[in-house]
């Protein structure tokens, strides 16, 4: 009886209709765009954390130095001082431009994307930041705040995805348990990332010892690129399994391997098609925001678009998870903790 029964299931939507889902369940809830779209406008219109000061001060004690060993290496060393010269302008030009702020969102990543150039944030004036102690403790404590408020923001979809509807008591009690998953994921991943590098490293330095010309080097960052691709690949879909299945970060990790493993095609082109979107929709609104009416226009386009995405890829994950897991418990998205 239950293999017939799983012949009769509908066949789970492909990824052009699951990317049409997505978007519908924003148009059914707007509500959704609420804290992308004002967390832009924080970034356009709020104040400029910047630390121009402290990287002009790093940057005085350089160039005395820069110049001092350009005149001991003499004449030939011309061209190397001049590639220094236009390193520390760069250096200067993006400090003048970074707006502290922009790490509770940022082009990718863990956060919201936000669709404000850095060029256009912080309308309000600048505010200096006084001191690298400071300056640490804010970069820390924003980019945690910005994964929080992520947080907030995936949960409400993801019950959506699940409910059809919002709870807020629920997501409210939610919203610790997917922002604790996310920082354990993060330690997870760059404890497994340090594991492959240091043998592999290891490994190369001893080859490389042995046949110098071999090359171990070079193969070496290669393997390790590769691995990291496939990483990001099979694990493509751990936000939407830690908000919508409510699992810990191993679980997380697990279940996103298993529906990519599943329908390694549908996944990968999936993945792609939203990326490319995703980055095609940013040069659009970084065109747009060079007029202020253009900038209002980019900061909705991109909480629609990003919602509606992000809604998408919960939906292609659930409706395999759901396949792949017999559990009921799981299906539902019952809570469970690594």
């Amino acid at each position: 009886m239950r293999p017939a029964a799983r012949q009769a299931e509908a066949p789970i939507p492909g990824v052009i209709d699951t990317l049409s889902a997505g978007f519908q369940l924003v148009n059914r809830a707007p509500g959704l765009l609420l804290i992308p779209v004002l967390l832009d406008l924080l970034l356009w219109l709020g104040p400029k954390l910047s630390a121009a000061g402290l990287a002009e001060r790093a940057l005085s004690r350089l160039v005395p130095t820069v110049e001092q060993l350009g005149q001991e290496a003499g004449p030939g060393a011309a061209d190397q001082l001049d590639q220094l010269h236009q390193q520390v302008e760069l250096i200067r030009q993006t400090a003048q431009a970074f707006n502290l702020l922009s790490l509770l969102a940022y082009r990718g990543g863990w956060t919201i994307r936000t669709a404000v150039p850095a060029e256009r944030s912080g309308m309000a004036g600048a505010i200096e930041i006084s001191t690298v102690t400071i300056l640490a403790a804010l970069a820390v404590g924003l980019t945690l705040v910005g994964i929080a408020l992520a947080c907030v923001w995936l949960g409400a979809l993801a019950q959506h995805v699940r409910d059809g509807r919002l709870d807020a008591g629920a997501l409210i009690a939610a919203a610790p348990r997917y922002w604790l998953a996310i920082l354990g994921f993060l330690v997870l991943a760059t404890v497994a990332a340090v594991a492959l590098l240091v043998p592999l490293t290891m490994a190369a330095v001893v080859v490389q010892i042995v046949a110098p010309g071999s090359g171990a080097i070079v193969g070496t960052q290669f393997l390790f690129w590769v691995a990291v691709l496939v990483g990001l690949i099979f694990l493509a879909f751990r936000t939407e399994a830690i908000v919508v299945s409510e699992v810990g970060p191993v679980r997380a990790a697990l279940n996103s391997i298993r529906v990519v493993a599943s329908d390694f095609w549908s996944s990968l082109g999936f993945i792609i098609i939203t990326w490319v979107i995703m980055s095609g929709m940013g040069l659009i609104w970084s065109s747009l925001a060079r007029a202020p009416a253009g900038q209002a226009v980019a900061i909705l386009g991109n909480g629609y678009i990003e919602s509606g995405l992000a809604a998408a890829s919960m939906l292609f994950y659930r409706n395999r998870i759901t396949r792949l897991t017999p559990s009921r418990g799981e299906a539902a998205g019952a809570i469970r903790q690594d």
